[in-house]
């Protein structure tokens, strides 16, 4: 009986080595971090000394990838320098932060955490964790309750100076292209140095339409001045002579020199030109007349002034 319950012990024994040895070698490959650093005393731009230990297994190799980088890592914070002190057993991580921000009243403050891997056999990641740190303000706080004065606002001289600038081209703009149509006469209202006929037009649309025979000594010294003498019923051929874009309209307007040159002058009809057309009127059939031609003479006008500065 004890000889059999020997061989039993035995049994369990050797079946418990590789449970044991598997038990020993998660916790000797289980790496153990401890992180120093000074906690108190900190003000704007001091720097932090950082010093990370982990111990981990002969077949584990810190992988320099996965450090972080220096640099800026939270607004108030800068990881400046880093430095790794490999071993077999045991790697340091040193670690040098700055402070670039400043507090009214003593903070505790958040160091930030991260992970760096281990490469080997078995590959692990390690977690370092958190350590918080207290920050002092620069000056002391005072006693008395501050009033804050609210912020001032943003300087908008550079957008103000920019908008008056883009102003001012639009209109240099507007005018150089309201001057290139007007000296081009393509502006309806405002013709580029308007002719006899439409100065007149204007001026007639300004007077009093019950001055009937005021308008049309004004009809008839424009067309004098196309003519460039003075009309009547024998040399009327020279206002066509020197205004050839007025043929089109050649018997209204021959009938009107003729009879206000006979109720102006007393010119009579020469060969026996007492006709219908050339009977005398009186003005106010003689501007009705004259409101039917005078828009197209003006037009054509304009055309052949339009035509001949080009």
């Amino acid at each position: 009986m004890n000889h059999t319950l020997k061989w039993i012990m035995l049994l369990f024994w050797l079946c418990g080595l590789p449970l044991q040895a598997a038990i020993n070698q998660n916790v000797d490959m289980s790496p153990i971090v401890k992180v120093d650093m000074r906690q108190h005393g900190y003000h704007l731009g001091d720097m932090i000394e950082q010093k990370v230990q982990i111990q981990h297994s002969a077949t584990q190799v810190l992988d320099s990838k996965s450090l972080p980088l220096p640099g800026p890592v939270t607004p108030w914070l800068d990881l400046k320098a880093i430095k790794v002190t490999p071993a077999k057993t045991m790697t340091v991580i040193e670690l040098r932060w700055q402070i670039f921000a400043t507090v009214e009243t003593a903070q505790e403050l958040p160091m930030p955490a991260f992970s760096v891997n281990m490469i080997g056999q078995p590959a692990v990641t390690v977690k370092v964790p958190s350590l918080t740190l207290f920050q002092s303000p620069v000056f002391g706080h005072s006693v008395n309750q501050i009033v804050r004065k609210p912020s001032r606002p943003p300087l908008m001289y550079a957008l103000t100076q920019w908008q008056w600038l883009t102003i001012a081209c639009l209109i240099v703009s507007a005018f150089a292209a309201v001057t290139a149509l007007w000296l081009r006469d393509r502006i309806p209202g405002l013709p580029f140095r308007p002719g006899p006929l439409l100065r007149v037009k204007r001026k007639m649309l300004r007077a009093d339409s019950s001055a009937d025979e005021a308008a049309l000594k004004m009809v008839y010294q424009a067309l004098c001045e196309c003519a460039g003498q003075t009309l009547h019923n024998t040399n009327i051929n020279r206002l066509f002579e020197r205004a050839s874009y007025l043929l089109v309209l050649q018997p209204q307007i021959s009938e009107f020199v003729v009879s206000y040159s006979r109720q102006a002058f007393g010119y009579r009809p020469i060969d026996g030109q007492q006709s219908a057309d050339y009977s005398s009127k009186n003005p106010a059939e003689m501007l009705e007349q004259l409101r039917t031609w005078l828009p197209k003479a003006v037009l054509l006008e304009r055309i052949a002034r339009n035509t001949s500065r080009k």
